[in-house]
């Protein structure tokens, strides 16, 4: 199994899933595991073997794939509704659902996921973590009799990972499967059985297994993230609203030389409006941003695909590196290096054919190649391994020795250990986090 015109990610594999059963996998970035979804969904043809599901062949056109409900990665891969309702009831519609029977079917999913407040809106305003309830919502619509889910929690909140994973228990013990894949420990540990998917080969896990090892030293970011001097980032009672109800009031915060920054909240909280507001993209509603005018700003969006416009990753990270020729191709191919992106393997490729860590990485070494000063990172660390999250510290800690500057919006629990300064969006406030000692 591999993408067409590759060598193939996996041979040989087996793998099955019962009812009644949460399987969690896990594995490196780039190893399979979005694949292999795709591959038990019925969406990705084989090169060899089959896909079953209760004994009959999964193909990206038979029946039987009403049978397994998926999730992707990133959700908006999957919404393609004008409103949350219809999201919903989409894949009723292919199934010839009665309407009546749809919109009793809707109507339970919107109070089962707590989405009744966001009714009539559409996907693609919905935060991140609104999105992953709503494409789970929408994967249970047909009621299948397996769930795969990719990775679904990495933009939601703690609470909300919580309830989410007490929501996949229940519809375990209703009798669904589930393939869980998975980089956090909680996740991991809430499963019946757990998988690694390593160099192509699928390998069980004991019970006490940690889902990876931790980092020999986790206080070298809090070490090198020391603030100096005059702020290059502040923002002054800064205040913005969506329609009639505000989201962000009076925010004050400040970003110096030399720091890193992590900003928590609640899914929806406003974490991602701040950063467009601070890199220029939304106006605010009152308030100012003032940004020191001889520094160069590089901004990490949540879904790495938004800036990923090139036909080769090498193209997409030179985009703005200021020097050509030669100069600048060893740039790219340091920036690349840098984010654990082999350049003789990945520079050619296109970025669709990386796996969702890659991406993310190859986005990330942009901003190292074109060696900006401060950086707004979104949700940086989503779908990367635990080598990709220290790597992710390590870089940065290198950055903020240099004089670098960044501010990091993240859900992620693996990077509240950086022991860094940090904030939390509460009701539109910006709220300080006292440090652990």
């Amino acid at each position: 199994m591999g993408p067409p015109g590759s060598a193939p990610v996996f041979r040989d594999l087996d793998l099955e899933v019962r009812p009644g059963e949460w399987v969690a996998l896990t594995g490196a970035n780039g190893g399979g595991k979005s694949l292999l979804c795709l591959a038990l969904a019925g969406l990705l043809g084989p090169r060899a073997g089959t896909v079953q599901a209760d004994g009959v062949a999964l193909t990206p056109h038979a029946p039987a794939r009403a049978a397994v409900g998926m999730v992707f990665q990133e959700p908006e891969s999957q919404l393609v509704a004008p409103t949350l309702e219809e999201e919903i009831a989409f894949p009723l519609e292919n199934l010839g659902w009665e309407r009546a029977r749809i919109n009793e079917r809707v109507r339970r999913l919107v109070d089962e996921f707590d989405l009744g407040a966001l009714s009539g809106r559409a996907p693609t305003s919905l935060s991140g973590g609104e999105k992953s309830r709503l494409g789970l919502a929408a994967a249970l619509a047909g009621d299948p009799r397996y769930l795969l889910l990719d990775e679904p929690g990495v933009y939601l909140d703690a609470r909300a990972r919580e309830r989410l994973r007490a929501l996949v228990r229940r519809e375990i013990e209703r009798g669904r499967g589930a393939l869980f894949v998975t980089q956090l420990e909680e996740e991991w540990s809430a499963a019946d059985r757990r998988l690694r998917l390593e160099n192509g080969v699928l390998r069980s896990a004991s019970g006490t297994e940690p889902i990876a090892s931790p980092a020999a030293s986790r206080d070298g970011l809090a070490r090198a993230a020391s603030s100096s001097g005059r702020p290059i980032l502040a923002s002054r009672s800064l205040s913005f609203q969506y329609g009639a109800k505000p989201l962000l009031e009076h925010v004050d915060l400040e970003l110096a030389p030399g720091e890193v920054v992590l900003l928590t909240g609640a899914s929806g909280s406003g974490k991602t409006t701040l950063l467009l507001l601070l890199c220029g993209i939304l106006e605010p509603g009152s308030g100012r941003i003032d940004l020191d005018r001889s520094s160069s700003l590089g901004v990490l969006l949540q879904s790495p695909e938004d800036q990923l416009v090139s036909s080769s990753v090498a193209e997409d990270v030179a985009i703005g590196v200021r020097q050509a020729g030669e100069e600048g191709r060893r740039k790219v191919t340091a920036a690349l290096a840098e984010v654990g992106l082999d350049p003789d393997l990945h520079a050619s490729r296109p970025p669709s054919s990386l796996s969702h860590g890659q991406r993310r990485r190859a986005a990330w070494a942009g901003l190292l190649a074109r060696g900006t000063r401060l950086w707004l990172l979104d949700e940086p660390s989503t779908g990367l391994d635990q080598a990709g999250v220290s790597l992710l510290e390590t870089t940065l800690a290198r950055f903020a020795s240099a004089g670098g500057a960044a501010l990091v919006a993240s859900q992620d629990p693996r990077l509240e250990a950086w022991g860094i300064r940090r904030y939390a969006l509460e009701a539109g406030r910006l709220l300080p986090i006292q440090r652990a000692h």
